[in-house]
């Protein structure tokens, strides 16, 4: 079955808070998609980002990005209060993304949200919790221990933590449990919004292939960009304030390289001013 989508990450969304998120410019992105017959989102990657902020170099195959958080969401489901995040300064330019500034303030807001989710909410984060043990529990205590460790790389911590031995992690859980607890609740935030959005984009028809890098690099005068299932073309545009490029194919494509950028867009949609949501509340989805 022949399929046509869009190929745009979640960071390129509209934004009031220094980079695109789950939220309801998300919604709206697949409301566009809908009404344009388009039935493909390629997102590319929403894992952590690491060392230079690229998507394909994540410290987890599982966690979610947590830059990707909605705060107005978070606001509207009672987790959050405007105050918490409308004062700070986000970055002047809302064509590019501070990752700088992102790394420095917006882990203050999720942990106001976290704290709020577990005097409300504990069972519901501790089910979340029990369920995504297999990953979470690792994942939560890694990044624990890396900001313990001053950001460093795990194979220069000392050789009890870099060599696994379990009785130095468990010492880090009971030393580090605030941070432990934090991540938990960080992730628990990320898949609630995750979920609202894959749910709202398969109500309407869309479909969200994943991405992986490939072997050859990009070519900024090629048409044309590399897919591990076939071929897909592109056609870069500014749809609705979002950077994106069009392919379709023969079938579903699965895995695509990095999107380029164009030096001048072809094509012009009218810009959506971001949105800002409702009052607090409504709790988030299940």
């Amino acid at each position: 079955m022949r399929s046509a989508g869009i190929i745009m990450p979640i960071s390129s969304l509209p934004s009031a808070y220094g980079i695109g998120t789950l939220g309801a410019q998300a919604r709206s992105f697949v409301d566009f998609l809908h009404d344009a017959g388009q039935t493909v989102w390629q997102v590319l990657p929403v894992g952590p980002t690491g060392f230079g902020d690229s998507p394909y170099q994540s410290c987890s195959s599982y966690a979610g990005n947590p830059y990707f958080i909605d705060f107005e969401d978070l606001t509207s489901w009672g987790y959050l209060t405007p105050d918490a995040y409308r004062g700070v300064n986000w970055g002047g330019d809302s064509g590019r993304v501070d990752y700088g500034m992102l790394y420095r303030e917006r882990f203050a807001v999720l942990a106001c949200a976290v704290s709020r989710l577990e005097a409300s909410e504990p069972e519901r984060l501790e089910r979340f919790c029990e369920q995504q043990a297999f990953w979470l529990d690792d994942y939560s205590l890694y990044m624990a221990l890396k900001k313990h460790f001053g950001g460093l790389p795990w194979h220069k911590w000392p050789d009890e933590y870099r060599l696994h031995k379990a009785e130095a992690l468990e010492r880090a859980r009971r030393e580090l449990d605030e941070d432990v607890r934090l991540w938990k609740g960080i992730q628990f935030f990320f898949f609630a919004q995750w979920s609202r959005l894959h749910e709202y984009a398969r109500e309407r028809g869309e479909r969200w292939p994943g991405a992986l890098p490939t072997d050859s690099p990009p070519q900024a005068s090629c048409g044309e960009t590399r897919s591990l299932t076939g071929r897909a073309w592109r056609r870069t545009g500014i749809l609705g304030g979002f950077a994106a490029s069009t392919f379709s194919s023969g079938s579903t494509i699965c895995y695509a390289s990095t999107i380029f950028a164009a030096s001048t867009p072809t094509t012009r949609f009218r810009r959506t001013p971001p949105t800002r949501a409702g009052g607090a509340g409504a709790k988030a989805p299940a």
